[in-house]
This record gives structure tokens, sequence and C-alpha cells, in this order.
């Protein structure tokens, strides 16, 4: 049998590496050193790119040579200007605000062929194997008998246990069809290559091309797998005739092809994972399970040739249907799905043969189809795993990106837009937009490595909201190479941008990715290229403890979460000419587990927020998402307060938070309330006779009310929790000797006026004299029998505040 691979053309530079340098050259001699320095960066680059796609080690050493001598004159061209830049401060004697350097900085163009090359190349190294891409030249020189030198796949444990023997395959005659039930599995774990396999027969089978294609599609890009094909007695995939009445044959090619994916895979004793390189969606059976819905899609698609269907089953011990057992977390194929008098109806197929049975009557008894109707699927199994076929959408786009960690402990992410266009003609039903993360695996084995994807539609209106739509989660991590997120664009929507947040956690410092982008006929998608990246950059390492891990906003201690006091600067040009709006980027990573949030508000000096309205946030993050959010606003430069915070109290751990701009920032943790002040806790009760209400109620005087006596003279700070009931509250402070004097009872200091607010009221840090103070809480309706909390801070030591 002929393989036939698909080739893909290798990218190419958009302009040469030596053109680039003679415009850089150019540039120099003129004296414009900011496009001199860019210039010859990206000659640099274009040097790299190429070096990387010819395999002659002489023409690789002379173009990093020029990579080389491009690199040095742009630091030559760095080292100058900074001088320049330093000298020129010095002379006017003026101390320079400005912090931006005297070049552009030069980012990285993650869109650029030479990255996107890059990231599909580096995916080559797979197990510490080579695993070159497909479109790469093949050596000239090859010997009339191919030794693989990187030698055969590792074997499992019980394949070693029979003694195996590599040989080669005799020539042999193979009969043209091959049915799906004549694949068995035999002594290896890798149930879900087998059902896939069947599958695969089964659909070729029905929509016949005349054709025989094997693509390894892995990390990215197809890739070339190099392998010996060895036969004896096989202890691996086999395929054998249950026609009694033919000769015995065996069909060697299914066992090549499985040779090849377990040596890709790390060996024969590998987790598992989907062969085709088609699009994986993972149904779980639960109580969200959509049975009508799900049918309807896995029959049209089945029927249409489009999907491919596959069954898992748990853990559980003992699954049965009728007089058949299942195997616990074992992979089963599909290969019918048909409705017939009104009766749905699933065909499964097993593959596995028992190591301890007879061979002869286990390859019998073996890959025996199982007609069970479509309830007992749901019954009995778990999961439904689809592939779909990619040509189902007629409009794609891919990317390939880099996770990068600086940050040790914490998540990695990459933030992307997509830009979706509804066509005039488009009906107005709301459609869907899939997307498809895949983590380029290094290690196969390595089974701590998580990623998440969550996808969002900007709208303007709802940048500036922390609503209750706001506090959920999205997003969380798999440890699977794939994970399938879909997003509904509304029919109002002719034209918008989706955002994309794409997160890793593992224990690499650099991983790749790809991503997959499906759209149905009427919508148009664009990748939106990242800007430069900014020049000014504001970072803190921080921590959630069980003091400041204060939950989402629906929690009375949201306020206790970390605050943060951002300065955003105007730059001395900027400044001359006029305010200038310009992007605020904000990211936050913390451990995978917890899910975060940002948000962004109008500042008043670097005073701790104590209570949060809408008119004075500027922006959030939106829903909260596990291990990393992310944000991006025009703003003017001006003074923000930045509050992150978990979804639940007490979610504890370390968290790294990044500010860019285009203009100057300065980022100062704001201290929580009472930092460095003297604390008491006042537990307390409105009972029947102790519940006087407001003012306006005439009997104010018969709430509780507590003294402090003040020695000296220092600031003191009162806040008092709203109670369990959702009651206005409020907390005043008067002199004791007003009130006994029956004087004018003017405060000495309020919280204002009567509040319900979560976080409860608060009277800010006030300067009091020597004296004895009252201090009364009170609720505003009298007759509210509930007990409440307060906290006083004082900046120097009290006697005991006490009950009167």
């Amino acid at each position: 049998m002929v393989f036939t691979w698909t080739l893909l053309s290798c990218p190419r530079v958009a302009a040469s590496g030596e053109a680039l340098y003679s415009k850089a050259t150019k540039a120099e001699l003129s004296r414009d050193y900011d496009l001199a320095f860019r210039l010859y960066v990206q000659a640099a680059e274009a040097f790299l790119h190429t070096s990387r796609s010819t395999s002659d080690p002489r023409q690789q050493a002379s173009l990093k040579a020029d990579a080389n001598k491009a690199l040095v004159r742009a630091e030559k061209i760095r080292n100058f200007t900074e001088t320049k830049s330093a000298s020129s401060s010095s002379a006017s004697g003026t101390h320079n605000l400005q912090a931006a350097p005297s070049l552009t900085p030069v980012g990285i163009d993650h869109f650029s062929s030479q990255e996107q090359f890059y990231v599909v190349k580096k995916g080559s190294d797979i197990n510490c194997r080579k695993f070159p891409l497909w479109s790469e030249a093949l050596s000239s020189k090859s010997p009339p008998q191919f030794m693989d030198p990187e030698g055969q796949p590792e074997l499992s444990s019980t394949q070693q246990e029979l003694a195996p023997v590599w040989r080669r395959p005799p020539a042999t005659g193979e009969r043209h069809i091959l049915f799906p039930w004549e694949v068995h599995q035999q002594v290896v774990t890798d149930c879900s290559f087998c059902a896939s396999v069947a599958v695969c027969l089964q659909h070729n089978q029905r929509f016949d091309t005349q054709r025989c294609d094997l693509r390894l599609f892995f990390n990215g890009d197809w890739r070339r797998v190099r392998l010996i094909s060895t036969t004896n007695r096989l202890i691996c995939l086999t395929c054998f005739s249950h026609d009694r009445t033919e000769v015995p044959r065996q069909v060697i090619w299914p066992s090549l092809l499985e040779k090849a994916y377990m040596k890709l895979m790390g060996g024969y004793d590998f987790p598992g994972s989907a062969l085709t390189s088609w699009i994986p969606e993972q149904i779980e059976i639960n109580r969200l399970f959509e049975r009508e819905n799900t049918w309807e899609r896995v029959y049209d698609g089945f029927r249409d040739g489009t999907c491919l269907v596959t069954l898992g089953t748990g853990q559980r011990a003992n699954i049965r249907w009728h007089n058949n057992r299942f195997l616990s977390a074992h992979n089963y194929a599909v290969i019918d799905v048909r409705e017939k008098d009104g009766n749905r109806i699933v065909t499964v197929l097993d593959s596995w043969v028992q190591p301890d049975e007879d061979p002869q009557h286990s390859i019998a008894a073996a890959s025996l189809p199982l007609a069970m109707p479509w309830d007992d699927v749901l019954a009995t199994f778990d999961g439904i795993y689809l592939n779909w076929d990619p040509q189902v959408w007629p409009n794609s786009l891919d990317h390939h990106g880099m996770w990068r960690n600086h940050s040790q402990g914490t998540v990695s992410t990459r933030h992307l837009h997509l830009q979706f266009s509804r066509a005039s003609n488009a009906s107005a039903d709301t459609v869907e937009v899939w997307v498809l993360l895949s983590r380029h695996a290094i290690n196969t084995r390595e089974t701590a490595e998580f990623i998440a994807i969550s996808l969002q539609i900007e709208d303007p209106r709802m940048l500036g909201t922390l609503t209750q739509s706001s506090v959920r989660i999205q997003g969380d991590f798999t440890n699977s190479l794939h994970r399938l997120a879909k997003i509904r664009i509304p029919s109002s929507m002719s034209t918008g941008l989706i955002s994309m947040l794409c997160s890793y956690d593992g224990c690499h410092a650099e991983n790749g990715f790809s991503i997959r982008a499906l759209a149905p006929s009427d919508i148009t998608l664009e990748w939106v290229r990242e800007p430069v990246r900014p020049p000014f950059e504001a970072k803190v390492d921080g921590r959630f403890t069980a003091k400041t891990a204060g939950g989402n906003p629906t929690y009375p201690t949201f306020m206790t979460n970390p605050q943060y006091y951002l300065r955003v600067l105007p730059t001395r040009e900027r400044a001359a000419q006029g305010a200038r709006s310009s992007v605020l980027s904000f990211d936050v990573q913390t451990q995978r587990e917890t899910p975060i949030n940002i948000a962004v508000v109008w500042s008043r000096g670097g005073e701790r927020v104590t209570e949060l309205s809408q008119k004075e946030i500027l922006a959030t993050s939106g829903p909260y998402s596990y291990g990393t959010a992310s944000l991006k606003r025009d703003s003017v430069p001006a003074n923000f307060a930045v509050i992150l915070s978990t979804f639940e109290p007490n979610q504890t751990g370390l968290y790294s938070l990044c500010v860019q701009s285009a203009h100057p920032v300065e980022l100062q943790p704001i201290a929580q309330e009472g930092a460095g002040m003297y604390s008491t806790t006042i537990e307390g009760e409105w009972t029947a006779s102790t519940a006087g209400g407001s003012p306006s109620s005439k009997r104010y005087w018969s709430n509780p009310i507590y003294e402090v006596d003040v020695s000296v003279k220092q600031m003191i700070r009162l806040q008092l929790e709203r109670p369990s009931s959702a009651t206005a509250i409020n907390v005043t402070m008067f002199r004791a000797e007003d009130i006994e004097a029956n004087s004018a009872s003017e405060h000495v200091a309020t919280s204002g006026g009567y509040d319900n607010a979560l976080a409860g009221v608060c009277i800010p840090e006030t300067a009091v004299m020597t004296g004895r103070y009252w201090i009364v809480p009170s609720t505003y309706n009298p007759g509210v029998q509930t007990r409440f909390r307060m906290l006083a801070y004082t900046s120097a030591p009290v006697s005991e505040i006490k009950a009167l």
C-alpha cells in the first residue's frame, strides 16, 4: 500500500536579511538612529529565520554570522544614543522625568512568518527525539536497507514479558479491503488508538476516495516519523480475517501505523490520545447533558461523513450491558449510527483481545459489533468523543504562539484578539465560533501540564461594570493536549472583537501552542495584530493571605483584597501637547486553581478604596478566570487604584501583577485599613431594648453606646461591618462631656448617611484630642434585632473600649 502525504510549504521571509541590512545602513548614515536600530534588529531576525530553514551547515554558519553582525550594529546604536541622552541631560542641569528610551522598543511580532515558523520548528523536539517537519528535505544519501538511527520505540512492560523480537516483514500479499472488526487490540493499553483506527476504516469504506493518506499532524504541523517495519507474532495491533473460507492473512500496515504513532508518543505504553487531525470535542454525559441536541449532531455528522465518534467508559467497576462486559476507563469505536422505525441505534465495537485467552478463540470472539439503543449508550458510557472535519467550517484561521513564563509558580498567558464581521446578507440567527487550543507536547509522559482558554466578546459598555453577571468563573484547566471553546455571536452584532486568553501551567519555561478559529460561511475572521510592546512597565509580586483574600464583591470582605496605587504620568513631550489617551494593559497571574479578577477604579490620592460604586470603576477583567486575568483600556494619564480579588475568601497563594503603558507608570501597594495602628474588635448586638434606630426615631440614645478614653492626641478609625441582615447602618462618634451636659449633640465624626453596603460603613481616620468619647452604632429602622461587629483602629494605645 502506498502512503500519500500532504506537504506544506515552508514559510518564507517577507524581505531578505540583506535588503533589511542595507536599509539599516542607509538610515544610520542619515542619522535616523531609531529607524536604523529597528531595521538592524529585523535583519538579524530574518538571517536567523533563514538559517533555521536550511539544512546546509556552511550556509547556517554564514547566516548566523550575518545575524550577529546586524545585532552588533544595533547594540552600538543603542549605546551611542544612551550616552548622548545622558550627556544632554547633564548639560541642561534638569532632572529628566521622562523615563522613555531614546529608541523605540522593537517588540516581537508574534504573527510574523519568522515567529510562526520558529514555534512549529521548535515543536519537532518530542520525547528527546527529533521529528522534522514533513516539508523539510530528506537526505540525498539513503542506504538500500533503512536503519533508524534513533532505534525502535520503547515496548510496554506487558510486551517485554513476552520476550519480543524485532524483525522485518516478509514479502506478502494483502487483501485490499480491511473491515473495522478485523482490528484487534492486544497487550497494549492503546484502546483510544485502536478505536480511532476502526472508525477511520469504517469511514473510508463509506466515503472511499481511492486514496490512502497517512498524516501525522502534531504540534501544529505535519511531521515525519521514521520507522523500521517489523513483524513476527505481532504483540501489538493486529488484523486477521473473520471469513473462515478465506486463507488467513495478516494485514501489516495498521501495525506499522501504530508503531510510527507509538514512537511519536514515546513508546507502546502511552497514556492515550486522538489519532486524527480533525477538531476534537469531548462531551461528558452528566446532568447538564443535552440528549436530543447531541443525538441530532452525532447522527447528522456521522451520516454526512463529517464526524467520527468514539465512546469512553469511566472509572466504574463491573460495567455491563446485557451479557457484555465493558472495561473501565476504556475507549470504544462507533461504526454505525442510524434511526430505524423510531429507534435510535449506535453500533459499538471493541478491539481489545484479552492477553490470557487462547489467541484463535480470542480473535474470533473479539471485535463483535454491538447494536445498542441510544438510551443504553448514555447509561453505559461516561463520555462521547467527537472528531469533526475542519471543512465543515468554511472560514478558519490558524496561529502558532509561545508561552514564556517569567514568574515561577504562576500561570503563563497569551492574550489574543479575533475580529469578526457578519456578511450583510447573513441570516438573523445567532451563530457560533469555535476555537481549538492545542498545547505542543515536549514530553508526552508529563501529566502535570495544564492549559485553559476563555473567550469573551468585548463590549465597551461593560468595561466599567462589576455586576452579578461578572461574578462567575470561566476557563477551567485541563491536562489534555487540546481544549475546545465556543462562543455565540448575537444576531444584533455585525462586527466585533473576541478576546481570547490562553493559559499554561507547567514545568517548561517556554512551551509552544497552536490555535485554530473556525466560523460559518457568513462570518469572516481576522487576527488583530498585537501592537509593539509598550515602553513603560511596572511589576509587583504579592501573596493572597488569610487576611487579604477577601473574595468577590458579593462578600463584605471584598475591600480587604490587595490594592495598588497606580500613577500614569505624562511624558515631557506629551505634557506639552496636552493629555492623550493610550492603552493601559493589566495582567495578573496566580496558581491555576485560583479564580482571579482585576478591577481598576479612579483613585483619590492613593487612599484605600473602602466602598466600590459603579461610577468609580474604570474597567474590570470580566468574569473570574482560573490562574490569570487580563484587561486593556484606553486612558489619559491619571491616578487609579487596582484591586485584585479571588473568587472566594481565604483562597491563598502567590500572584504577579504587570502594568504596561505608553506613559511612565508607578505602582505602589496601598496599606490595609488600620495598618500600623492598634486595633480593637467589638462584638455587640441590637436587642429589643437597644435597637433604637436613627435619630428620627426618637429612640436613638437607646442604641448600644461604647466609651473610649483618649489620653493623648491621636488618629482614630472606626468600621462597622454590615450585619447578616441587609439593613442600612451608621456609626457616629460624640464627645461624652457634650452629651452629659445636655449641650448641642454635634458629632465629632460620622460614617455619613445610613448605608447597606456589603463592606459596611466606616469613619475614616480622624484626629481627636484628649477626652472621653462615645461611639454609637445604629440601624436606620428601629427594632432591627441582630448582632454586629465593629473594628476600632487607633494610632496610640487607649484604655478599654467599654459598653455603657
